[in-house]
């Protein structure tokens, strides 16, 4: 369980978040919504503990202040939008740094090796980090949180670089982590998604909750209209279904991962400079010591929505 009370967040000068107060329980997917600017990325940052912040933060029922680093990193994974990682390293390698907080492991070993399988990353393991594409790291990313065994997952947009097909899979790798009792919490990039495949939402705007609660409840013309500036059209989708078990080569017919009117194309710009390195808290191995990545039903976890996507058109 992760919870966070009257968070205040101030970078450069400059408050970010005010006043922010969220819940996400064991086996739920907590979705965090809003425009450029709305303070996700910011919000990620503070409950991973890689951004300090007024307030508090609890994760698992103890204070995240009160946590050793090695706690921390045994308990909370964050997966950035992008790696600050410049370094080649072979993928499996990178996936093995999440295995520092549990005592360390092999790049061949069979934590590593589990969950490259698991991100849909074993195909490029061997190869340099750094000569992958944007969507294959993100996969290499959310195998190293995986490699940690945290119960709490902190995720910045993480289908925003993957094809439609990648999108899905992630998604549904999401829900079956919540199935299985972790506490998940996205900055989920389209608003069909967030209300397809969350339990719950959070709406930020300019740094403040103006809505939370179930999907349906929130995700509503009233309240995405004056936030968004876009109203929605509930007949005008076009519905993409995974087709087996999810292969490492999706199609990218339509949009990724779903589209909105007035989505956030890439990553935030928040306190000016949302794009820093995720190294922030000492290493990108995350919200701690070897952390991972610089670490559906409205009545919560209930039967996973289906895996799929759709598109206005």
């Amino acid at each position: 369980m992760l919870e966070a009370r009257h968070v205040v967040l101030t970078r450069g000068g400059r408050q970010i978040l005010h006043d922010v107060s969220l819940e996400a329980r064991a086996g739920e997917l907590v979705a965090l919504i809003g425009p450029n600017g709305a303070g996700k990325s910011s919000l990620l940052k503070a409950l991973a503990g890689l951004w300090p912040c007024a307030g508090e933060v609890r994760v698992l029922g103890r204070s995240l202040e009160a946590l050793s680093a090695l706690e921390r990193a045994r308990s909370v994974a964050y997966v950035p939008q992008r790696s600050a990682l410049r370094s080649p390293f072979p993928a499996a390698e990178v996936v093995a740094q999440g295995r520092y907080a549990r005592g360390g492991a092999r790049a061949d070993g069979p934590e590593v090796r589990a969950a490259l399988a698991r991100a849909g990353a074993t195909a490029f393991a061997a190869r340099p980090f750094t000569s992958l594409s944007v969507g294959e790291q993100q996969r290499v990313l959310l195998a190293r949180a995986l490699a940690t065994e945290a119960r709490v997952l902190l995720l910045d947009e993480p289908t925003a670089p993957l094809d439609i097909g990648q999108a899905l899979a992630a998604f549904a790798l999401l829900r079956s982590l919540a199935a299985e009792g972790h506490t998940i919490v996205a900055a989920v990039h389209g608003l069909d998604d967030a209300r397809r495949f969350a339990d719950r939402v959070v709406l930020l705007e300019d740094g403040r909750v103006r809505a939370s609660g179930g999907t349906r409840a929130v995700i509503t013309d009233q309240t995405v209209r004056p936030v968004y500036g876009v109203r929605i059209e509930e007949d005008a989708a076009m519905r993409f279904e995974l087709v087996g078990g999810g292969s490492e080569s999706g199609s990218e017919s339509g949009s990724e991962s779903g589209s909105e009117s007035g989505s956030e194309s890439g990553s935030e710009s928040e306190s000016g400079s949302e794009s820093e390195s995720e190294s922030e808290s000492g290493s990108e191995s995350g919200s701690g010591a070897g952390s991972a990545g610089e670490s559906g039903s409205e009545s919560g976890s209930g039967t996973p929505p289906s895996t799929s996507t759709s598109t206005s058109t």
